[in-house]
Formats: structure tokens, sequence, C-alpha cells
């Protein structure tokens, strides 16, 4: 840049005020002052200029990051363009210490990261966990890095794989392999693409096992399966599964009801005096009973003595309700009444209503560990010919891993002994299995046991469910307790249907209103059975 001279300054000036048509009378003296000036702020303006142009705009921090995209596997975290910014990283872990600035420099097996020029970045190689991700993104310009703060993320569950249908005398269903989720969802329809009436049902646990309601023999249905964590959903399976309904579906609704054992009257249980059963809790029973109007119903600790006489000759609880629910309904003969001379108690009977089933061949029961039995009976609908086996159980109680564990050798015998009996027919399994998974039972051995051999719960399969939210083991407590502690359960084998599920309590405000029967609530299902 030239400075301009005093001469230059004085024309330029002359000829503005030339030009304005007033000539002013401009002394050299002035001239010379007014040069000075201009003079000081051109230098002024060159030396201030560099010290400008030194300051370099600083690397910016990222904003605008958020989650574009997330699998099974990875998650794509964007950001907006950060200023002087030459690459991008991302940083994820479950440890959400992993990512505190401080230890961003050092090295952490358990940390995931990724790099790219563009503010998109994706890592892949993640592992589905239940656990959440924590994740951090870094604009990054030579030595310099700034870093968004730390979010988190939660991954979809893989998607199912090794999906499969049968269809035959035993029913329609599905079978699938899953990684870990909460449950799933089912698609069908009657069309490849699954849009033309289609209906999608949610499952809701690990169980790999799905018959669907309502299908209409000789119809062909199509379907696929997605898995679910929480709000979160997988891609659907690969490919659909179709298959044509072979098979139509009795309607039978089953209760399961551990009445409590005689022995308890008069003790105090969850602060409680248990009432008698002969006057005041067998009214309540019979009460629910006839609410729920089952087909079938298997009772545990049914077994106690109802009358003086405490042994051959004597009444158990049993005898004493099917005498009060009248002719209506039959008892299953699985063991040697106390009648006659050999009787046993297992505690777990079989009721059956006798103008719609009949038993086919003989009913007994079963010893799955020393302490343990279970009763079965075969029944068949006298007008369609239906045929099922019903098992009712009572495992073993106690708490922790060790007793869970026994829980599961016991389901396992079960299973095992009832798909013998049943030669091929379909197994509904009502009972007391003392287990479910909870903070109480982390360990449900029951449910393992029956989700390896794809059995399913109706609690977890059913699409209508009533009362879930109360325990089922009410503790005979005047105010019921809240939670899964849902420890009677009714499963069934694959091809019966679960059209609901719910549970019976007479509760006003949220207290038990009357005599508490006993100190479980009795279970009840609707199902369908394949013929």
């Amino acid at each position: 840049m030239t400075v301009p001279s005093t001469e230059r300054l004085h024309t330029a000036a002359t000829a503005v005020s030339t030009r304005a048509g007033v000539r002013p009378p401009i002394r050299r003296a002035g001239v010379r002052a007014l040069a000075g000036l201009a003079v000081f702020a051109c230098v002024t303006a060159l030396v201030s200029l560099p010290a400008y142009a030194a300051v370099a705009p600083r690397l910016a921090r990222p904003t605008g990051v958020h989650v574009a995209a997330v699998s099974a596997t990875a998650v794509t975290v964007v950001a907006h363009p950060a200023r002087k910014a030459r690459r991008y990283r991302l940083f994820a872990s479950t440890t959400k210490s992993d990512l505190y600035v401080v230890n961003l420099k050092t090295k952490r097996t358990s940390r995931h990261v990724a790099t790219s020029s563009k503010p998109r970045v994706r890592i892949r190689g993640l592992k589905f966990t239940t656990a959440v991700y924590y994740y951090r993104f870094e604009a990054v310009a030579g030595g310099k890095v700034r870093h968004s703060t730390i979010r988190s993320v939660r991954l979809p569950p893989v998607k199912p794989w090794n999906l499969k249908i049968k269809s035959d005398s035993t029913g329609t269903y599905l079978t699938w392999s899953s990684g870990l989720a909460t449950g799933f969802t089912i698609a069908q329809a009657t069309d490849r693409d699954l849009k033309h009436n289609r209906h999608n049902y949610t499952i809701r646990g690990q169980g790999n096992q799905f018959t669907p309601p309502g299908l209409t023999k000789g119809t062909a249905y199509y379907f696929r399966v997605r898995a679910n964590f929480a709000s979160l959903a997988s891609a659907y399976s690969e490919r659909e599964v179709s298959a044509t309904a072979a098979t139509s579906g009795q309607p039978v609704t089953v209760m399961t009801y551990n009445v409590l054992h005689s022995i308890a009257d008069g003790t105090t249980v969850g602060g409680q005096t248990v009432a008698a059963w002969n006057t005041e809790r067998q009214p309540g029973v019979v009460s629910f009973i006839e609410q729920a109007n089952p087909d079938v119903i298997s009772i545990q600790e049914g077994g106690g003595w109802v009358t003086d006489v405490q042994g051959y000759g004597g009444v158990r609880q049993i005898d004493s309700l099917a005498a009060a629910l009248g002719p209506s309904y039959s008892l299953a003969d699985t063991e040697i009444p106390p009648s006659q001379h050999g009787y046993t108690r297992t505690g777990n009977y079989i009721l059956f209503r006798n103008s719609s089933y009949r038993p086919v061949g003989a009913g007994g029961h079963w010893f799955l560990d020393s302490s343990t039995t279970a009763a079965y009976q075969m029944l068949q609908n006298t007008t369609t010919g239906a045929t099922f086996l019903v098992v009712a159980p009572h495992a073993i109680v106690g708490p922790g891993e060790p007793f869970d564990q026994r829980r599961e050798i016991e389901t396992q015998t079960l299973i095992q002994l009832a798909r013998a009996q049943a030669g091929g027919r379909r197994v509904i399994y009502a009972g007391d299995f003392n287990s479910y998974l909870s903070p109480t039972h982390q360990y449900d051995g029951p449910g393992r046991a029956m989700h390896a051999a794809h059995i399913a719960d109706g609690l977890l399969t059913a699409q209508s469910l009533t009362n879930q939210h109360f325990n089922s083991y009410n503790q005979y407590r005047r105010t019921p307790p809240h939670g899964s502690d849902c420890i009677d359960h009714i499963f069934a084998d694959p091809g019966v249907v679960f059209r609901s599920w719910s549970q019976l309590l007479n509760v006003s405000q949220g207290t038990w209103v009357g005599v508490i029967p006993s100190d479980h609530n009795p279970v009840v299902s609707a199902l369908s059975v394949p013929y």
C-alpha cells in the first residue's frame, strides 16, 4: 500500500470542494495539518491490520449431535459441521466413565471408536446388551479436539432367525431362534406381502413359540416375527413362512388354584388369622370357581383333612370342595382315596366338567422328586373329540438358586413324563410352580425348562390380560401385593392357543373385601385345543 503525499491530499480536497461549488479558504498550515492527520490514520491502519489477521477462528464444539441410525450391532451419529474441524471421532461404551475427557486419552478395551472426515460416524461391531450404550462425539483439527456432552442410546435386539411353521393334527404354530429380547411381535396375513387380513400379535418374555388364535381350517397364512426390547424393535425375520391351517380349535377354560392346606386354619399368615376352611374359606373358593366357570380345575394343597377322622374314612379338602360344587364337576381318579385302604394324599387334584369332558384311560400321579408330585388325567371333549392331557403339579418351595435349580430339574422331569403319557396329544400344565422371573426369582428354573421345550406361558402369550399386576401369591394380606411374582402358571404345548389370562380377586380400592379364601389367587386361561 502507498502512503498518499501531502500534495495529493491537498489536490484531492480542492477537487472535492470545487465540485461542490465551494472554495474553502485553506491555508498552507491547515493543509499540512490535514495531511499529517491522514498520514497518521493510514499508518495506524497499516500497523493494526496484521494484528487482527493473526487471530484464527477457534475449532468449534460439535452441535446438533444425535443418533441417525441404530441396529443390534451398530450405531450412526451425526452432527452439524464444526468450524475448522478436519475429522470427527465417535466413542461408545456401556461404562460411562470410559467417555470422560480425562479417560479418552487412555486405552480401554471396553470402549469402541470410529473416525470419519465427515460429521457422520458409524461404529460397527457392537454387542447387543440390555445395558445402555453411552456415546460421545468429537471434532478434531490437528492436535486440537472439542467434545460433545455424553449421551446414551439403546440398541434394538437382533432380528429373529430360523423361523419355522408347523401345521398338522397337533395344531399350527411358529418357532424361531433369537437373541436377548423382552418379547416378540408376530405379523400374520393371508398374502405373502403381509397386507391382506393382517393381524399383529405381541407376546412377552423369551418364549420362542407362538400358536396364533382364530385360524380357519383350510386357509393359508403367512407370518414374520420381530424381536422387541423395551420400546425398541428389531427388523422382521428375513423371510416369511406360510402354512395352511390343518385343524379346528376346541375352546377350553382352565383354572389353577392353590387353596391352602387346612392345617393352616387358625394360624397367622401375612398378619391375618387364616379363616376356617369348612365354614369360611371353602365358600369363597366355590364362589371364584363359579365366577370363572372353568371346564378344568387344577387344585393344589387340597389333601388336608376336614373331619375329625383323619386317615382311613376321613374327608379331604378336595372331597368337600367337589361336593360343594355339585354334580357338574367330577374328580379325576389320580390317587387312592381315604375310603380305601392304602390311600394316598398328594395334595394335587383335577376336577373337570362332566357334561363336556370325560376321562380317557386311568389318571394318576408322579413323584417329581422325594417330596413333590404332579397329578395327571387325559380328557376328551364329548362333542368334538378334542383330547388333551392335564397335569397338576406343585413344585418345591424355597428361596435362592439351589431351589430354583431343583425346580428346573422337577419341571424337566415333568415334561418328559407328561409327553410320554400324552403319546402325541397336547399337554396343559396348570399348577403352583413357585417361581417366576422377578427380583426374588432371578433364576426361573421352571420358566427355563418350559422355554427350552417351546412350551408357552399363558401370562406371556395371551393377548388379553386381567389383573396381571397382582402377585398370584397374595400372602394372605388384606392389601394384596403388586409385582411380577406370579408363581401360579398355566403352560401349554405348541398348537394350543392362549386366548386370555386372568387372576381373580375380591378387591375394592386396593383392599380385600370379606374372607380371604387362600394365600393364592386363582389363575384362569381361556385356551383352544386342536382337533
